[in-house]
């Protein structure tokens, strides 16, 4: 070793720490070089000085000018940014300091030179945080619009960091370690494999030696040594850093700093912005010191820290070029509660931003793809002039995870199994300031970013919408209070109703019984966010059920995923909706008045055969069965009560309860049908195109045809009928033959071979047709229309090219939208139960079709059809009266005018006490009666009578006359009950009786029905009169005093009267006539008496004539009168001036007991 001596003129003025300057201006190099625990010493051969180590720790510490300057920044949002007016905010990072430990060999020349190239070889001395066992992210960094890979784990090699447990926090760096702040207030340091290698001397250019390289040092990888053993591949560039301190930190207690969401470090609004907007901000420098350098406490254990990729970190006299490249697994921050940063890239040349990239990592709620916010910031020059090169930061979202599945059963609250979202790249946003580290609603210019969503429902069908989506920072939802407050901000937003504008949505996967798909309008969405996890899910949906629709005349049926099929999956009953009115309580559905709730609705009532806005004549009479529309069902469509509808127990008194009139006026036709599973009803919809529905129609011939064939007593019109049926199933097998051969032949030739098919289906209904009128109007009707539409469209000219679209399955252009509610329950034999039945029948004797299209070639039409046959009404069953036997009753309405009403009765027989009708019947001739025994049969119901005239009776003075009886049963078909009338004479026709000049009359009458009296009426009469006439001159006189009675029910009125009247003729020419009446009436039911009485004179000259009638007007009040005022009012002396206004009117002795 060559030995070393002291110069006698070199004076250490700082003891152990010697300072050098080394200032060299052709290539701008400027450091400070200060060592540490050395020796001066001077070579006794070369004349020249070294310094070596003299100490322990002998250092070698390099300050360099500051490297980097954080430069005031411009907003973007969309394209538009103000441009920056110079000058700019500026501010300098401090100054960068690289430790060297000089060695036991280390000999240091004293020059420039020698200085440059110990920095070369000596080891560097770094913060006790830096590892220098690492493995770095390879590859160049993505463009902008690309999210960086995701680590799965940290560094896979052994590190030092990770056997120091929780909790390894950072500390500034000392001021013997290697600080780098570059970039501003974020100070970094390499690792211990990283070398600074720099020229020596100034590089000069090769052909003109007057321009010279800016001095710089340039971070690489230390060389491996020979005997080392084989390290893992690195990348081709680039060597491992770490952000060790965040100067933001300085002055805060370590407590502060060390929580999981520290409040100091958060991200800052615009005005918190510090001095200005630049690259990063103290929450960016904050987390790349924890994720780079430090290790914090996890769920599952210490989170190790990755470093950063340095492909460029050069030191100069002018600034840092920087080329940082960092990118990180955020999951394990997050699953603690951390904030953290998905990536970062920062070029800077000379110090300045050139282009930074920081990605935070989130979701979009409430479908939970993986979304990062992007900030960059970026140097541009957006004008020509003047020319400025200044800084524009934006932000956008990237979506990494563009398509997500939900799967079953997990997500049986969602109508969709996936959900694709586009664009994958926003356009720039407004700064969501604080927001972005939770939550916010990206706005461009304020205004909602809708997303474009690309979902398939369960049926695989596709299902397109755009929304605003909520943008949620990944650790946001770590704990209990951030699920919370992001739930309450998307529920309470108008943005989870989306509008699908009547989009089929297919709600449930298909089963063998039916499909869920339902025109949608609109849906609501929520999201139920767990640590780690969002199940978004539907909370109700705003369906167009075309059953529903056209038989209530409602607009859209609210609903919501029934709450047992979320939970438990398919039923018995297929329910899988629930509407949205209360009775169900459905969990999902957001309750309250707000504009986003989900609004609950009354039942619809579907009111089969009922168009909206009609009288009961269109209401298919007895047979209108009302549905209240409490859920659906894929195999039953719209149903009511969905907890016996999903066991099956299917219960018809709830399913035409309160909106059905009774039969006969005595009982529902609930009390027929019987309580078993079969008789659950059915609702179909479809939506068909022209070949699929001549499907469908040959299908429902085949069906109806075989139906009919078993009642229809003509033998002709049978065997006409099973011909027709024969002919439309052979045609409907052909062309489900035909569709599944489809693959095999060509389409053109199997639409040629079934057109051939259909056309012999044609003479059979040709045949049936002219049988069709004898036939009862409901089966008339609707082997009519299918008829009709079948001969329609097979002689349809485009029927080979229908045929075609269907085989080849492609899409229908025009389609028909169907709806039918056919239901033949089985029903009681007799009701009540025998011996006493009222009404027996078969169990087959009832028959309802509701049916209509919409769309498609010809108008929208609408029939419904009922018929009960084959019974018979018994009257009464304990006391008989008459037996009434019905071939049948049936009803038709159509879309336009009235119902048509077709009774076939048979023969009436009076049993019991009224059998002497059926003598009178067979022994008398009906010409013999002046009103022979009647039957009136009207669309209302039937009337069952006779009326017996007797002889008038005369002796002497005395006379009686205008005698009869008679007796009625009236039947009405609904809504009111039957009655049975007995009067003596009547109100139109009253007997007579007279003496003399004294005579009257009076007629009664009741009608009795089962639940009591209808009504009573008496009227009798009695007076007398006397007139004279003397030629030139007449008149009489006449008094007249009655009673009528009247009852009815619960009311009823007693009225006595008294008239008198007189009168006198001159010659025809002039006459006069006074008449005075008084009457007074008596109220059962309120108790009242009301006196009335009136005088009127009356004079006539010639042809002028002219009366006045005075009337006078008296009520007495009963025991049940109306209340008096002074009963309605408190008299208790508190307010003497109401008192005293009372008073003013005291009819009723108001102020009695009050002071004068």
């Amino acid at each position: 070793m060559t030995s070393y001596s002291t110069p006698s003129d070199v004076a250490n003025a700082h003891g152990d720490i010697i300072m050098v300057d080394l200032l060299r201006p052709r290539d701008l190099l400027a450091l400070t070089a200060t060592f540490y625990g050395a020796e001066l010493w001077q070579g006794e051969a070369e004349g020249r000085l070294f310094l070596a180590k003299r100490d322990q720790t002998a250092l070698l510490a390099i300050d360099y000018p500051y490297q980097h300057g954080h430069e005031e920044a411009a907003f973007e949002v969309g394209t538009d940014a103000p441009t920056p007016t110079p000058p700019v905010g500026y501010r300098p990072a401090r100054s960068t300091r690289l430790v060297f430990e000089i060695g036991d060999d280390d000999g240091i020349d004293l020059t420039t030179e020698g200085v440059l190239a110990a920095m070369s070889r000596l080891r560097p001395v770094l913060h006790r945080l830096v590892d220098d066992d690492v493995s770095l992210p390879g590859g160049p960094p993505p463009p902008p619009d690309r999210m960086p890979p995701h680590p799965d784990s940290g560094d896979p090699r052994p590190s030092r960091l990770r056997r120091r447990g929780d909790g390894t926090f950072s500390e500034p760096p000392g001021a013997r370690e290697t600080a780098i702040e570059a970039p501003y207030r974020l100070v970094i340091s390499p690792n211990r494999t990283g070398r600074w290698e720099h020229a020596t001397r100034p590089v000069a250019e090769r052909d003109d030696t007057r321009h010279v390289e800016l001095w710089h040092s340039r971070l690489t990888r230390m060389p491996p040594e020979p005997d080392a053993p084989p390290a893992p591949p690195e990348p081709p560039t680039g060597t491992a850093v770490r952000a060790i301190w965040a100067r933001d930190r300085d002055g805060l207690d370590p407590s502060d700093w060390q929580k999981v969401a520290p409040a100091a470090l958060s991200s800052p609004s615009e005005a918190e912005d510090r001095p200005f907007r630049g690259s990063l901000n103290r929450r960016d420098r904050h987390i790349l010191v924890r994720q780079s350098a430090e290790t914090w406490p996890g769920k599952a254990g210490a989170i190790p820290p990755a470093p950063v990729r340095a492909d460029k970190l050069w030191l100069s006299g002018l600034g840092a070029w920087l080329e940082l490249h960092g990118a990180w697994n955020s999951t394990p921050y997050t699953d603690a509660g951390y904030a953290s940063i998905l990536a970062w890239d920062h070029l800077a040349p000379f110090g300045r931003d050139q282009y930074v990239r920081v990605m935070y990592p989130g979701f979009l709620f409430p479908f939970r793809h993986r979304t990062a916010l992007v900030k960059i910031t970026e140097r541009k020059m957006k004008t020509r002039s003047p020319s400025v090169a200044a800084l524009f930061q934006r932000k956008f979202l990237v979506i990494d995870e563009p398509v997500r599945e939900y799967p079953l059963p997990a997500h049986r609250g969602s109508p969709f199994q996936r959900v694709g979202i586009r664009p994958l790249v926003t356009p720039n946003l407004d700064d969501p300031g604080k927001d972005e580290e939770k939550f916010f609603w990206p706005t461009i210019n304020h205004v909602d970013f809708r997303f474009t969503i690309d979902a398939v429902d369960r049926e695989g069908r596709a299902v397109a919408f755009s929304t605003p989506l909520l943008w949620v920072a990944e650790n946001h939802v770590s704990t209990a209070a951030g699920v919370s407050a992001v739930e309450q901000v998307y529920d309470a937003s108008p943005h989870r109703i989306i509008d699908l504008h009547g989009q089929a949505v297919a709600y449930t996967p298909p089963t063998n019984a039916g499909t869920s798909a339902t025109e949608t309008r609109r849906i609501r969405l929520r999201g139920r966010a767990t640590p780690g996890a969002i199940t978004p899910f539907l909370s109700s949906a705003d369906v167009s059920v075309d059953a529903v629709q056209r038989l209530t005349g409602t607009g859209a049926t609210t609903i919501g995923y029934y709450p047992a099929y979320v939970a438990e999956g398919e039923n018995a009953g297929e329910v899988w909706a629930a509407v949205l009115n209360g009775a169900t309580p459905i969990p999902a559905v957001v309750p309250g008045t707000g504009a986003a709730d989900d609004p609950p609705v009354p039942l619809a009532v579907m009111e089969f055969g009922t168009a909206p806005s009609t009288s009961s004549d269109r209401a298919g009479g007895f047979v209108t069965p009302s549905l209240s529309v409490g859920g659906l069902s894929t195999a039953s469509g719209p149903v009511n009560d969905l907890a016996k509808v999903e066991r099956l127990d299917f219960d018809p008194a709830g399913f035409l309860a309160g909106v059905m009139p009774r039969l006969f006026g005595i009982f529902s036709l609930a009390d027929l049908i019987e309580d078993v599973a079969e008789n659950i009803p059915e609702v179909v919809t479809q939506s068909l195109g022209p070949a699929l529905q001549l499907l469908d129609d040959l299908q429902r011939a085949a069906e109806r045809l075989q139906r009919a064939a078993g009642v229809v007593e003509d033998v002709v019109t049978r065997d006409l009928m099973a011909d027709a049926e024969a002919a439309a199933s052979g045609a409907a097998q052909a062309f489900a033959d035909a569709l599944a051969d489809v693959t095999s032949a060509q389409p053109e030739d199997l639409a040629a071979t079934l057109k051939a098919a259909l056309e012999q289906v044609r003479a059979p209904l040709a045949a049936l047709r002219p049988k069709l009128p004898e036939q009862t109007p409901f089966l008339r009707d609707t082997l009519t229309d299918i008829i009709d539409g079948l001969d329609a469209a097979i002689t349809a000219a485009s029927l080979v090219d229908d045929l075609i679209v269907a085989l080849t399955g492609l899409a229908d252009a025009v389609t028909a939208g169907r709806f039918r509610f056919e239901w033949s329950p089985k029903i009681v034999t007799g009701w009540p139960a025998a011996p006493n039945s009222l009404i027996t029948m078969p169990d087959d004797a009832l028959s309802i079709l509701v049916e209509g299209k919409t769309g498609g070639p010809g108008p929208s039409t609408a029939r419904a059809a009922a018929e009960l046959r084959d019974f018979t009404l018994h009257l009464f069953p304990s006391e008989p009266l008459m037996r009434v036997p019905f071939e049948r009753i049936a009803f038709v309405a159509g879309a336009d005018g009235k119902a048509e009403v077709d009774v076939v009765l048979g023969e009436i027989e009076f049993v019991g006490v009224l059998s002497f009708v059926e003598t009178i019947k067979d022994l008398i001739p009906f010409d013999g009666f002046s009103d022979p025994p009647h039957l009136e049969v009207t669309p209302q119901g039937l009337t069952a009578g006779f009326s017996l005239g007797l002889p008038s009776l005369a002796v002497g003075v005395f006379s009686l006359s205008n005698l009869s009886l008679g007796a009625d049963l009236q039947v009405p078909f609904l809504g009111k009950s039957l009655s049975v009338g007995f009067n003596f004479c009547t109100r139109e026709r009253p007997f007579t009786l007279a003496v003399a000049f004294i005579g009257g009359g009076g007629w009664f009458m009741i009608r009795l029905a089962p639940d009591g009296l209808e009504v009573l009426e008496l009227g009798l009469e009695t007076g007398a009169s006397l007139s004279v006439d003397f030629g030139v001159a007449s008149g009489s006189i006449s008094a007249m005093i009655g009673v009528y009675l009247r009852l009815e029910s619960d009311k009823g009125s007693l009225t006595g009267y008294f008239r008198l009247r007189g009168e006198v003729d001159v010659l025809g020419l002039i006459s006069a006539s006074i008449e005075l009446y008084m009457e007074l009436t008596y109220m059962f039911d309120t108790g009242k008496m009301l006196g009335r009485a009136r005088i009127t004179v009356e004079v006539e000259v010639f042809v002028f004539s002219g009366s006045v009638t005075i009337e006078a007007e008296r009520q007495f009040a009963g025991a049940n009168g109306d209340p008096s005022l002074e009963q309605l009012m408190v008299r208790d002396g508190a307010w003497p001036d109401w008192d005293e206004y009372w008073a003013a009117f005291d009819t009723e002795s108001l102020t009695k007991g009050l002071p004068a």
